[in-house]
């Protein structure tokens, strides 16, 4: 679509010499980390296709390719009808932002004067060979066989370690530490003389077109800013950083940045104009340019000064008169993950609005406790009187989540289970989906049970039950007011006693189906005492979206309402402490071996497995059939007992979601869903016809 259309002079001599030799491996993850990455929908491979071609990449290639990068982890492929879609997966995200944020940095961390070693040598072969490479794009070199070290900037290195499972010392040691010889070591570990000709290189080769009074056509323009980000990447990802007084006289890394800066920025909007035209993502136009692409580079400026390279001397590094001269290492563990954020962290915590008594709101509170997210917790009035100024969601619910739009204006935000994925797009690192794409589907059917059928038994207990209903009405308006007075107080009670009762039918709890809830709750119980035994969560040692679901809903069945915390008290005191240590997991330290592997399932998942089977899934099933009639009741029966309640369109769309997920998965990962679900009921939601 986009042939004929002229190019600059030299754009296509930049092409042949900026990516000449490159692999199409190389070239596309540069591509989807620079112009994809920052936008939330996958895109059409047919698109991605007609963006790349303009690079010299045939379609076979990009066909091949992107295959290769899926099953290797590093891209998710999703499916509409006979199109494929593609974006980042959450490894590729979680790789391609530790990446972004060195090469979009605006400026060189100062140096604190310490130096980070990490110390691989008890670590298995393999293990301490992935982690030394992996720790070499984030500027460690290897110092002396399995020490590797890297100037003290940042703490990046350890949510790396933890992903690894690498159970690596680590220590912080004084610039004085390395002794005389620094200025050698250095040279040999890090190469400084060839990294220092290569932005050399980089400099001769992209200052004339700074210089240049060219306003290239957009697609011109899109292809200078990728031979740009490339060219500039395939650098500054070996460069250590290291600080000034060890570097070569006339170093080009600082010009070489500041130039990066100055022609990212000049050919952005007109390359971002092409790319709306030409690339497709799953629903809708392409968004508008996103906030984060602003902010990249931001505050480095190009001067114009091409700084000349003067290998004739070479500074000595200074003592620092204020520290000791002998070494001074610190036996300090700096081991505690920080949140990498996507497009930068966030300008503010993340703000949302609930109530304790929300079952959902205590699920994304711990939820965001264990993720080490930043928020702000606004309490809900009970009239939803809240005049803040912040907006309202189109249906009122608990949580309201506030995130900012490309406009810079706040959006209101409901449901927990979209949300969840926008967090692990947001910040990075203890993620709470299970990289295992069969397991991570397994992890949302049971998420989808908590929160649409375990529901049904807080609903139930709390609003049925005379002791029940008389401490929900007491305590439930005393959170938004804990000032008020009981004559205060006393309306607001009736008032929302007598909103709840009415509401049962809703969730389906009626005289009809009172038995099946109650002796599904009590199975449930004794179900998930016997898995957490073995875990403690569900899919092994890290908690999943999951977990943080039926949490949700036990904060209130075993921790607040009295008839269901009784019963859980005397069936399952273990599910009770469960949910005590689940309030806050932000001392957790997770790593990826934490994760349960498919071969290591216990059988206690498949027991709940076939409780989802024996009680949800024929509800879905009913449900759906009845929303898709029209019909004004539901009439099935579950567990051997008739049911009823009026259809809910809302979980008729989480059957056609889990539908959606399940026709996603690759035919391997679909095999081994369909061989674990066989049997427990569950496989009935997913069968043809």
């Amino acid at each position: 679509m986009n042939r004929g259309e002229p190019s600059c002079p030299d754009t296509e001599a930049l092409l042949g010499s900026a990516l000449g030799g490159a692999k199409a491996r190389s070239l596309i993850v540069t591509f989807m980390g620079d112009a994809v990455s920052v936008q939330p929908q996958p895109v059409w491979l047919g698109s991605l296709i007609a963006a790349l071609a303009v690079l010299g990449l045939n379609e076979q290639s990009v066909r091949t390719t992107c295959n290769r990068l899926t099953r290797e982890g590093w891209l998710r492929s999703q499916r509409r009808g006979r199109r494929s879609y593609y974006h980042f997966s959450a490894f590729g995200a979680r790789q391609y932002q530790r990446a972004a944020a060195r090469i979009y940095a605006p400026t060189k961390p100062e140096w604190d004067g310490f130096w980070t070693i990490v110390l691989a040598a008890g670590l298995p072969p393999p293990q301490r060979e992935r982690l030394a490479e992996q720790l070499g794009w984030l500027g460690f070199g290897r110092l002396r066989g399995d020490l590797l070290i890297r100037a003290g900037y940042g703490d990046d290195h350890s949510a790396l370690l933890e992903e690894l499972g690498a159970d690596a010392p680590v220590f912080r040691a004084q610039g004085a530490a390395l002794g005389d010889s620094l200025p050698r070591l250095c040279r040999e570990t890090w190469a400084v003389d060839e990294l220092d000709q290569a932005y050399r290189s980089f400099m001769e080769r992209f200052a004339p077109l700074a210089e240049a009074e060219l306003a290239p056509s957009p697609r011109t323009a899109f292809q200078l800013r990728f031979c740009l980000v490339h060219a500039y990447r395939r650098i500054v990802l070996t460069d250590p950083e290291l600080p000034a007084n060890l570097l070569p006289a006339g170093w080009q890394g600082d010009a070489a940045r500041r130039l990066a800066a100055s022609l990212y920025h000049r050919w952005l909007e007109a390359s971002e104009a092409w790319l709306a035209r030409v690339l497709q993502p799953q629903s809708g136009d392409w968004p508008a340019k996103a906030a984060a692409l602003g902010a990249r580079f931001r505050d480095a400026t190009w001067s114009g000064q091409l700084v000349a390279l003067d290998r004739s001397k070479r500074p000595t590094p200074t003592p620092d008169e204020d520290r000791p001269a002998r070494a001074r290492l610190c036996s300090k563990q700096t081991r505690q993950p920080q949140n990498v954020a996507v497009q930068q962290s966030p300008a503010a915590p993340v703000a949302l609005r609930g109530a304790p008594g929300s079952p959902y709101t205590r699920k994304m509170l711990a939820l965001l406790r264990y993720r080490r997210i930043p928020h702000r917790f606004l309490q809900r009035s009970v009239h939803g009187g809240d005049d803040d100024g912040l907006p309202r969601p189109k249906v009122p619910l608990l949580p309201t989540f506030y995130f900012p739009t490309a406009s810079g204006e706040l959006e209101a935000v409901v449901d927990s289970t979209p949300i969840i994925r926008r967090l692990e797009g947001m910040a990075l690192g203890r993620s709470v989906l299970p990289p295992d794409p069969a397991l991570a589907f397994i992890d949302a059917l049971l998420e989808d049970y908590g929160d649409e059928w375990l529901t049904k038994a807080m609903f139930h207990y709390r609003w049925s039950y005379a002791a029940d209903i008389e401490r929900g009405g007491e305590i439930l308006p005393r959170w938004s007011n804990l000032t008020a007075s009981d004559s205060e107080i006393a309306p607001q009670s009736a008032f929302i006693r007598e909103r709840q009762i009415s509401r049962l039918h809703v969730v389906g709890s009626n005289d009809v189906t009172a038995p099946t809830i109650k002796a599904s709750y009590q199975r449930f119980l004794r179900l998930f005492d016997r898995h957490i035994r073995n875990g403690p969560f569900l899919f092994g040692r890290r908690p999943s979206a999951g977990d943080f679901a039926l949490f949700g809903q036990l904060t209130q069945l075993v921790s607040f309402d009295p008839t269901p915390m009784a019963i859980a008290f005397k069936r399952a005191p273990q599910v009770c402490a469960w949910v005590a240590v689940v309030e806050d997991l932000s001392g957790l330290e997770p790593a990826e071996a934490h994760w349960c592997a498919r071969d290591a399932l216990p059988d206690s998942l498949r027991g709940l497995l076939a409780e989802v089977g024996r009680v949800y899934a024929p509800a879905l099933l009913a449900n759906a059939a009845a929303v898709n009639a029209g019909a004004e009741e539901v009439h099935t029966e579950i567990d051997g007992r008739p049911w009823r309640q009026k259809p809910f369109p809302y979980q008729a769309k989480c059957l056609q979601w889990l539908r959606t997920e399940h026709a996603r998965l690759d035919s391997e990962e679909r095999n081994f869903v369909n061989g674990l679900l066989e049997g427990t009921g569950c496989e009935a939601l997913f069968q043809k016809g």
